[in-house]
Order: C-alpha cells, then structure tokens, then sequence
C-alpha cells in the first residue's frame, strides 16, 4: 500500500529520520539531506511509506521529465517496493526510475536484482563515488 506522507503528517519526523540514513556516504550528505527535507515541505518532492507484506519503506521522490528521481529510500523490501513504484510510474505515463547512491551493496542491489543500468559514476572528494542508475518502467 502507497501512503502518501504530507509535510503537516504527524508521521513526517520519523519518515525523514528515517531517509537521513540514505544520505551518509555521499559527501554534502547534510546539504543534499536538508534540500530534500525542503522540497517535501514545499510540496515540490513527495513523502511516501510504503507498507506491506514484507515491505516498509520511506521513500521521497518527484518527477523530473519523462523521469521519477527518487531522492531517498529508507527501510525494509527495497525490491517488492520498487517494483510496485514501477508500475506506479509506468501508470502515469513516465518512463523511467532514476536515483543515485554512494552505496557499493545498494548500487549492486539496483543492478542485479532490480535490473537498473548503470549510467554514471562521480568521484567524491573523500575517495568515494556515487553511482547513478536508471531502470526502465
């Protein structure tokens, strides 16, 4: 079940606490953190949770284009999630998924069992990298 979680939401802290962590291996974690924090509180980026057998996500994301960027997702059954989100973004008539991680499992967990191409790589200024993924809908 989609819930959307609008930014006068009792629930809104938790869901945002829990989007927090997706932040921690990029570098302007607290900068790219508080942006998204506004444009959900503008009405610009969406607040979901996603609840069912097996799933519990948080997840922020808006339309860009033909595209849905997801900003951030947090919790438990990232697959079943994104795949229900797919068929979501297809119904609307987008095109793809796209989002971005510093994560080496998330961006392995995107390729391999979501099916997301990869499409970029940037290198951070700790040595790290973000990767940028794209999965068709």
């Amino acid at each position: 079940m989609f819930n959307v979680i609008h930014a006068d939401n009792p629930s809104v802290a938790e869901h945002l606490e829990r989007l927090r962590a997706a932040f921690a291996a990029i570098d302007d974690r607290e900068q790219q953190y508080n942006e998204m924090v506004q444009g959900i509180q503008s009405g610009d980026i969406s607040l979901y949770h996603l609840k069912a057998e097996g799933v519990d996500l948080s997840l922020a994301g808006e339309i860009d284009g033909p595209e849905y960027f997801i900003w951030a997702v947090a919790g438990k059954g990232l697959k079943a999630g994104i795949e229900e989100l797919a068929l979501r973004v297809k119904e609307i008539g987008l095109d793809s998924i796209t989002c971005a991680t510093g994560s080496r499992s998330a961006a392995r967990l995107y390729r391999q069992r979501l099916g997301a191409v990869t499409t970029r790589r940037e290198f951070l200024d700790s040595g790290g990298f973000v990767t940028w993924h794209r999965l068709e809908v």
